[in-house]
């Protein structure tokens, strides 16, 4: 493993006292020659001697969770999470955080506290040797996902391992081990124990899995696959799934698309419920962004009416048509993107914004300031079906027309 000068003498501080080791995702890929970007460190001391030898030295701690043994330890642009050696209990299965962690001087204590055994493995720094107390290195070789314990006091202690077990598979295109794999679906509902925000950050992982390490694959769609056949989702979201979920658009789409829209559209598809409650739902289980919540209600709520699409129609989508030309029927969505490629030639305006007559040059002409909304409505309408004609001189002679007539109406 490649160690940094500021590592090599972050380990010499500690020398004297005990052995600092590398630990975690940086010693699993750098044994694959695969990049990595965080670097965990460890050692049997605790966080408040780690502290103080480092006081008078030129790397800064910071406290991150002190229960836990955890520091932020750094040096102009070196960046290294510290934890000591400990020991976890967990009194109430599925939840994410330890009920109580106990330090202890025993590396195989900590060792055994980890999740996988691909991530469990030593590294020390000064030797340049590796610690493997559970053959992470054997399963690495063999690009197998294995549990450090039982799969199933794995999963038991803490539910959000599961959807951190799909990552991994799918961020380095390894299998999960088939008895892993069948105590996960076993322990399914643990995932109802962890907060959204948690099932969010794996999810968005999972959906981008290919991008983490910049692959060329659609793993993220084998990561659906196990999510699907271990049940995940009826113990995410509170409601029922009538049917199985296939993630066609996720999988025909993934990259034109924006996936976490895409995977909640496919569960859409396969529940009973109103768009609006869905959103609600589905917002509240993994916390969709507001952005999120209105762009994926647009596009169901687009997906609906698009048999029947008009100009209006066009207008009012046509920054989501590119998304429902893929999504929607063949046939009427072939029709549609004639008319948006030739929108987008003319440089039909979409916008009131884009019209080359304001809500000031209406007033001139004598329009109702009440009524002022709706003719802009009418003069975007008429401007995008006749592109050549957003001009100033046809748009006032059509308003000054339109004004006319309906003075006569009266």
């Amino acid at each position: 493993m490649k160690v940094t000068k500021e590592l090599k003498e972050l380990a010499q501080i500690f020398e004297p006292l005990t052995t600092l080791y590398v630990v975690g995702g940086s010693v699993r890929n750098s044994l694959m020659g695969m990049p990595y970007y965080d670097i965990d460190i460890c050692s049997a001391i605790s966080p408040q001697k780690v502290k103080k030898i480092l006081e008078e030295s030129e790397y800064k701690c910071t406290p991150i969770n002190e229960k836990l043994g955890t520091l932020l330890i750094t040096r102009n642009s070196e960046r290294y999470e510290y934890t000591t050696f400990r020991h976890d209990s967990y009194n109430k299965k599925g939840t994410h955080l330890p009920s109580k962690s106990s330090f202890t001087q025993n590396i195989i204590l900590d060792c055994l506290r980890r999740d996988f055994t691909i991530n469990a493995i030593y590294y020390d720094i000064l030797k340049d040797n590796y610690l493997d107390y559970v053959k992470g290195i054997k399963d690495i070789k063999k690009r197998k996902i294995c549990t450090v314990d039982s799969p199933q006091v794995t999963f038991y202690d803490d539910g959000l391992r599961l959807l951190r077990m799909i990552r991994f598979a799918c961020e380095l295109n390894f299998k999960i081990e088939k008895n892993t794999l069948k105590q996960a679906r076993r322990n399914a509902c643990n995932l109802k124990e962890i907060s959204a925000e948690r099932i969010r950050q794996e999810l968005i992982k999972i959906l981008h899995s290919d991008k983490t390490y910049n692959q060329k694959s659609n793993r993220y769609i084998y990561g659906t696959k196990i999510i699907n056949k271990c049940k995940f989702l009826p113990n995410i979201f509170d409601f029922k799934i009538n049917n199985k979920i296939k993630f066609k658009n996720l999988e025909n789409y993934g990259d034109k698309i924006d996936r976490m829209t895409l995977f909640c559209i496919d569960i859409y598809n396969a529940c009973g419920y109103d768009i609006e409650s869905f959103v609600k739902i589905i917002a509240k289980n993994i916390c969709l962004t507001t952005a999120e919540k209105i762009y994926i209600k647009k596009i169901l709520f687009a997906l609906i009416d698009l048999p029947s699409f008009d100009n209006d129609f066009m207008i009012k989508n046509f920054d989501i048509l590119p998304e429902l030309i893929l999504l929607g029927h063949k046939k009427v969505c072939k029709k549609l993107k004639i008319l948006y490629t030739q929108k987008i030639t003319s440089k039909a305006p979409t916008d009131v914004s884009k019209l080359k007559i304001s809500a000031a040059d209406l007033i001139k002409l004598g329009a109702p300031k009440i009524e002022i909304s709706r003719l802009l409505k009418e003069v975007l309408l008429y401007a995008f079906e006749n592109p050549n004609y957003n001009k100033k001189s046809y748009l006032t002679k059509f308003v000054k027309s339109k004004l006319k007539l309906e003075n006569t109406k009266e």
